[in-house]
Protein backbone atom coordinates (compact mmCIF):
# COMPACT_ATOMS: atom_id res chain seq x y z
CA UNK A 1 0.00 0.00 0.00
CA UNK A 2 2.94 2.21 0.55
CA UNK A 3 3.61 2.11 -2.87
CA UNK A 4 0.39 3.23 -3.71
CA UNK A 5 0.72 6.48 -0.98
CA UNK A 6 3.96 7.50 -2.86
CA UNK A 7 3.51 7.24 -5.90
CA UNK A 8 0.05 8.93 -5.95
CA UNK A 9 1.74 11.78 -4.00
CA UNK A 10 4.31 12.22 -7.21
CA UNK A 11 2.87 11.40 -10.44
CA UNK A 12 2.06 14.55 -12.74
CA UNK A 13 -1.63 15.75 -12.56
CA UNK A 14 -1.70 14.97 -16.36
CA UNK A 15 -0.34 11.06 -16.06
CA UNK A 16 -3.53 9.72 -18.03
CA UNK A 17 -4.10 6.47 -15.23
CA UNK A 18 -3.97 8.24 -12.50
CA UNK A 19 -7.61 7.70 -11.82
CA UNK A 20 -7.49 3.99 -12.41
CA UNK A 21 -4.56 4.18 -9.45
CA UNK A 22 -6.45 6.00 -7.24
CA UNK A 23 -9.24 3.72 -7.68
CA UNK A 24 -6.75 0.70 -6.99
CA UNK A 25 -5.62 2.24 -4.04
CA UNK A 26 -8.82 2.85 -2.31
CA UNK A 27 -9.92 -0.82 -3.03
CA UNK A 28 -6.15 -1.36 -1.33
CA UNK A 29 -7.56 0.31 1.45
CA UNK A 30 -10.66 -1.13 1.86
CA UNK A 31 -8.76 -4.74 1.94
CA UNK A 32 -5.82 -3.55 4.51
CA UNK A 33 -8.57 -2.19 7.08
CA UNK A 34 -10.92 -5.39 6.50
CA UNK A 35 -7.34 -7.45 7.11
CA UNK A 36 -7.12 -5.31 10.33
CA UNK A 37 -10.59 -6.34 11.39
CA UNK A 38 -10.29 -10.01 10.76
CA UNK A 39 -6.98 -9.34 12.58
CA UNK A 40 -8.63 -8.47 15.74
CA UNK A 41 -11.32 -10.78 15.35
CA UNK A 42 -8.99 -14.16 15.46
CA UNK A 43 -7.36 -12.83 18.49
CA UNK A 44 -9.45 -15.37 20.68
CA UNK A 45 -8.52 -18.60 19.09
CA UNK A 46 -4.52 -17.32 18.37
CA UNK A 47 -3.35 -19.03 21.05
CA UNK A 48 -4.91 -22.02 20.56
CA UNK A 49 -4.04 -22.53 16.72
CA UNK A 50 -1.65 -21.37 14.43
CA UNK A 51 -2.58 -17.96 12.08
CA UNK A 52 -0.75 -16.72 9.52
CA UNK A 53 -1.06 -14.10 7.62
CA UNK A 54 -0.40 -12.55 4.04
CA UNK A 55 0.79 -15.94 3.05
CA UNK A 56 2.22 -15.82 -0.29
CA UNK A 57 4.24 -18.60 -1.76
CA UNK A 58 5.30 -20.20 -5.40
CA UNK A 59 2.98 -23.47 -6.12
CA UNK A 60 4.61 -24.67 -9.73
CA UNK A 61 5.24 -21.76 -12.03
CA UNK A 62 2.43 -19.73 -9.92
CA UNK A 63 1.85 -17.59 -6.12
CA UNK A 64 -0.57 -18.41 -3.89
CA UNK A 65 -1.65 -15.63 -1.68
CA UNK A 66 -3.93 -15.77 0.68
CA UNK A 67 -4.77 -12.89 3.52
CA UNK A 68 -4.94 -15.73 6.28
CA UNK A 69 -4.27 -18.76 6.95
CA UNK A 70 -6.04 -20.98 10.09
CA UNK A 71 -4.26 -24.13 10.85
CA UNK A 72 -6.15 -26.42 13.51
CA UNK A 73 -5.66 -29.86 14.66
CA UNK A 74 -8.22 -31.02 12.03
CA UNK A 75 -8.46 -28.29 9.20
CA UNK A 76 -6.36 -25.70 7.14
CA UNK A 77 -9.06 -23.10 6.93
CA UNK A 78 -8.46 -20.04 3.92
CA UNK A 79 -9.52 -17.14 4.91
CA UNK A 80 -9.91 -14.06 2.02
CA UNK A 81 -11.09 -10.22 3.09
CA UNK A 82 -12.82 -9.22 -0.10
CA UNK A 83 -15.05 -5.91 0.84
CA UNK A 84 -16.03 -5.22 -2.56
CA UNK A 85 -17.92 -8.36 -3.90
CA UNK A 86 -20.51 -7.23 -6.24
CA UNK A 87 -24.54 -9.44 -6.12
CA UNK A 88 -23.73 -11.42 -9.16
CA UNK A 89 -20.58 -12.93 -7.23
CA UNK A 90 -23.17 -14.24 -4.50
CA UNK A 91 -25.08 -16.13 -7.64
CA UNK A 92 -22.42 -18.43 -7.68
CA UNK A 93 -22.65 -22.32 -5.79
CA UNK A 94 -19.97 -24.28 -5.13
CA UNK A 95 -21.78 -26.37 -7.23
CA UNK A 96 -21.07 -24.29 -10.09
CA UNK A 97 -17.57 -23.58 -9.56
CA UNK A 98 -16.41 -27.18 -8.22
CA UNK A 99 -14.91 -28.06 -11.48
CA UNK A 100 -12.98 -25.16 -11.92
CA UNK A 101 -10.10 -26.79 -13.74
CA UNK A 102 -6.44 -25.81 -12.50
CA UNK A 103 -4.02 -23.88 -14.84
CA UNK A 104 -1.24 -22.76 -13.30
CA UNK A 105 -1.16 -19.63 -15.93
CA UNK A 106 -4.82 -18.26 -14.73
CA UNK A 107 -4.72 -15.07 -13.51
CA UNK A 108 -6.92 -15.51 -10.25
CA UNK A 109 -7.86 -11.87 -10.10
CA UNK A 110 -10.11 -11.88 -12.92
CA UNK A 111 -12.15 -14.33 -11.75
CA UNK A 112 -15.07 -14.39 -9.41
CA UNK A 113 -14.42 -14.36 -5.71
CA UNK A 114 -15.51 -17.87 -5.08
CA UNK A 115 -14.08 -19.06 -8.07
CA UNK A 116 -11.12 -17.68 -6.21
CA UNK A 117 -11.40 -19.44 -3.52
CA UNK A 118 -12.04 -22.56 -5.24
CA UNK A 119 -8.31 -22.50 -7.32
CA UNK A 120 -6.47 -21.57 -4.26
CA UNK A 121 -7.83 -24.33 -2.59
CA UNK A 122 -6.30 -26.32 -5.36
CA UNK A 123 -3.15 -24.33 -4.85
CA UNK A 124 -2.76 -25.15 -1.38
CA UNK A 125 -3.07 -28.91 -1.74
CA UNK A 126 -0.83 -29.38 -4.33
CA UNK A 127 1.61 -27.61 -2.14
CA UNK A 128 0.58 -29.45 0.56
CA UNK A 129 1.08 -32.93 -1.42
CA UNK A 130 4.64 -31.41 -2.90
CA UNK A 131 5.66 -32.11 0.89
CA UNK A 132 4.11 -35.35 1.05
CA UNK A 133 0.92 -34.39 3.52
CA UNK A 134 -2.03 -36.00 1.39
CA UNK A 135 -5.48 -35.71 2.64
CA UNK A 136 -5.78 -32.66 4.66
CA UNK A 137 -9.21 -31.32 5.30
CA UNK A 138 -9.37 -27.53 3.94
CA UNK A 139 -12.28 -24.72 3.95
CA UNK A 140 -12.35 -21.44 2.45
CA UNK A 141 -13.94 -18.45 3.08
CA UNK A 142 -14.59 -14.73 2.17
CA UNK A 143 -15.18 -12.65 5.01
CA UNK A 144 -16.93 -9.15 5.07
CA UNK A 145 -16.14 -6.59 7.32
CA UNK A 146 -17.58 -3.43 5.61
CA UNK A 147 -20.52 -2.42 7.80
CA UNK A 148 -22.69 -0.91 4.61
CA UNK A 149 -22.71 -4.89 3.25
CA UNK A 150 -23.01 -6.47 6.62
CA UNK A 151 -26.29 -4.76 6.90
CA UNK A 152 -27.74 -5.50 3.74
CA UNK A 153 -26.98 -9.44 3.88
CA UNK A 154 -28.50 -8.84 7.73
CA UNK A 155 -31.63 -7.37 5.95
CA UNK A 156 -31.84 -10.32 3.18
CA UNK A 157 -31.21 -7.77 0.24
CA UNK A 158 -27.97 -9.90 -1.04
CA UNK A 159 -28.35 -13.54 -1.29
CA UNK A 160 -25.97 -15.39 1.09
CA UNK A 161 -23.38 -18.29 -0.21
CA UNK A 162 -21.77 -20.97 2.66
CA UNK A 163 -18.70 -19.85 1.69
CA UNK A 164 -19.02 -15.97 2.94
CA UNK A 165 -19.03 -14.74 6.34
CA UNK A 166 -19.40 -11.37 8.01
CA UNK A 167 -16.40 -10.98 10.13
CA UNK A 168 -18.52 -10.80 13.64
CA UNK A 169 -18.98 -14.61 13.11
CA UNK A 170 -15.90 -15.66 12.19
CA UNK A 171 -14.30 -16.28 15.55
CA UNK A 172 -17.91 -18.62 16.52
CA UNK A 173 -17.51 -20.11 12.72
CA UNK A 174 -14.22 -21.51 13.22
CA UNK A 175 -15.24 -22.87 17.09
CA UNK A 176 -17.99 -24.23 15.54
CA UNK A 177 -16.48 -26.35 13.09
CA UNK A 178 -13.76 -27.53 14.99
CA UNK A 179 -16.06 -28.65 17.89
CA UNK A 180 -17.75 -30.76 15.38
CA UNK A 181 -14.39 -32.27 14.42
CA UNK A 182 -13.33 -32.43 18.30
CA UNK A 183 -14.12 -36.07 18.89
CA UNK A 184 -12.13 -37.18 16.04
CA UNK A 185 -8.15 -37.62 16.67
CA UNK A 186 -5.75 -34.46 15.21
CA UNK A 187 -3.91 -35.13 12.24
CA UNK A 188 -1.97 -31.51 12.04
CA UNK A 189 1.04 -30.62 13.96
CA UNK A 190 -0.33 -26.95 13.56
CA UNK A 191 2.86 -25.40 14.56
CA UNK A 192 5.09 -27.81 12.37
CA UNK A 193 3.39 -27.18 9.43
CA UNK A 194 2.82 -23.39 10.33
CA UNK A 195 6.54 -23.34 10.35
CA UNK A 196 7.14 -24.47 7.07
CA UNK A 197 4.90 -22.38 5.50
CA UNK A 198 6.79 -19.26 7.15
CA UNK A 199 10.17 -21.29 6.04
CA UNK A 200 8.85 -20.37 2.14
CA UNK A 201 6.27 -17.59 2.52
CA UNK A 202 7.71 -13.95 0.30
CA UNK A 203 7.36 -10.86 0.81
CA UNK A 204 4.73 -9.79 -2.61
CA UNK A 205 6.45 -6.81 -4.17
CA UNK A 206 4.32 -4.15 -6.19
CA UNK A 207 6.38 -2.85 -9.29
CA UNK A 208 4.39 0.17 -9.41
CA UNK A 209 5.87 1.70 -12.83
CA UNK A 210 5.72 -1.74 -14.35
CA UNK A 211 2.27 -2.28 -13.21
CA UNK A 212 0.44 1.28 -15.07
CA UNK A 213 3.09 2.02 -17.08
CA UNK A 214 5.11 5.15 -15.19
CA UNK A 215 8.00 6.58 -17.15
CA UNK A 216 10.61 8.09 -14.41
CA UNK A 217 9.71 11.40 -15.91
CA UNK A 218 5.76 11.26 -14.51
CA UNK A 219 7.71 10.79 -11.17
CA UNK A 220 7.62 14.42 -9.00
CA UNK A 221 11.33 14.69 -7.34
CA UNK A 222 11.82 16.86 -4.53
CA UNK A 223 11.10 16.73 -0.73
CA UNK A 224 7.53 16.94 0.34
CA UNK A 225 6.28 19.50 3.13
CA UNK A 226 4.54 17.26 6.12
CA UNK A 227 2.33 20.20 6.95
CA UNK A 228 0.76 20.97 3.29
CA UNK A 229 2.14 18.29 1.07
CA UNK A 230 3.60 20.54 -1.30
CA UNK A 231 6.53 19.27 -3.09
CA UNK A 232 10.07 21.60 -3.57
CA UNK A 233 11.17 22.11 0.24
CA UNK A 234 14.64 23.48 0.41
CA UNK A 235 17.44 22.80 2.71
CA UNK A 236 18.81 25.85 5.20
CA UNK A 237 20.52 25.74 8.24
CA UNK A 238 20.21 22.32 8.73
CA UNK A 239 16.41 21.96 8.36
CA UNK A 240 14.17 22.16 5.25
CA UNK A 241 11.48 24.47 4.39
CA UNK A 242 8.59 25.17 3.03
CA UNK A 243 8.29 26.90 -0.11
CA UNK A 244 4.60 27.02 0.11
CA UNK A 245 3.67 27.56 3.88
CA UNK A 246 6.81 27.94 5.33
CA UNK A 247 6.56 25.09 7.35
CA UNK A 248 9.96 23.65 8.76
CA UNK A 249 11.42 20.32 9.15
CA UNK A 250 14.72 18.24 10.32
CA UNK A 251 13.62 15.04 9.24
CA UNK A 252 11.48 15.66 5.66
CA UNK A 253 13.72 13.83 4.04
CA UNK A 254 13.12 10.50 5.44
CA UNK A 255 9.62 10.31 3.87
CA UNK A 256 11.14 11.06 0.83
CA UNK A 257 13.55 8.84 0.34
CA UNK A 258 11.18 6.13 1.49
CA UNK A 259 8.86 7.39 -1.08
CA UNK A 260 11.98 6.33 -3.91
CA UNK A 261 12.19 3.12 -2.21
CA UNK A 262 8.99 2.30 -2.75
CA UNK A 263 7.92 3.47 -6.11
CA UNK A 264 11.53 2.45 -7.41
CA UNK A 265 12.60 -0.41 -5.64
CA UNK A 266 16.16 -0.22 -5.75
CA UNK A 267 19.34 1.53 -4.47
CA UNK A 268 21.00 5.15 -5.31
CA UNK A 269 24.01 6.64 -6.40
CA UNK A 270 25.14 10.20 -4.73
CA UNK A 271 23.88 11.79 -7.75
CA UNK A 272 20.27 10.34 -7.71
CA UNK A 273 19.67 10.98 -4.31
CA UNK A 274 21.00 14.79 -4.72
CA UNK A 275 18.52 15.12 -8.22
CA UNK A 276 15.96 13.36 -5.90
CA UNK A 277 15.86 15.29 -2.96
CA UNK A 278 17.37 18.69 -4.92
CA UNK A 279 20.50 19.18 -2.76
CA UNK A 280 23.49 19.70 -4.69
CA UNK A 281 26.30 19.68 -1.39
CA UNK A 282 27.70 15.86 -1.93
CA UNK A 283 28.53 16.34 1.79
CA UNK A 284 24.65 17.24 2.92
CA UNK A 285 23.50 13.95 0.65
CA UNK A 286 26.00 12.04 2.12
CA UNK A 287 24.63 13.54 5.80
CA UNK A 288 20.79 12.67 4.89
CA UNK A 289 21.15 9.42 3.83
CA UNK A 290 23.03 8.06 6.60
CA UNK A 291 20.34 10.16 8.71
CA UNK A 292 17.70 8.06 6.73
CA UNK A 293 19.05 4.29 7.59
CA UNK A 294 21.09 3.63 4.17
CA UNK A 295 24.24 2.31 4.12
CA UNK A 296 26.68 2.81 1.17
CA UNK A 297 28.26 -0.15 -0.97
CA UNK A 298 31.98 1.17 -1.85
CA UNK A 299 32.25 -1.85 -4.23
CA UNK A 300 28.87 -0.62 -6.33
CA UNK A 301 28.82 3.30 -5.48
CA UNK A 302 25.66 2.87 -4.01
CA UNK A 303 23.36 3.41 -1.08
CA UNK A 304 21.10 1.15 -0.06
CA UNK A 305 18.03 1.00 2.65
CA UNK A 306 19.24 -1.38 5.79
Amino acid sequence: MNSYESILARLRNDFTEKEIIEQHYSKSHRHFLGMTSVDFSLKAIGASYTILHEVYIKVENQYLEVDNLIITPHTIYIIDVNNDIVEPAFEFTSEQIQNVPYKPKLIIEDLFPFQQLEIKKIQLQKWLESQELYNLSIEAFIVISDPKIMMKIMQDTIPMNDSVIMVNKLQQKITDLEQEKSTHPPIINHEKLGDRLKSVCKKKKINILKKYRIKEGDVLTGVACPECGKLGMLRYNGKWQCQSCKHTSKHAHRQALMDYYYIFQRSLTNKEAAKWLHVTSRHIVKYLLKSANYVFNKKQQKWFLK
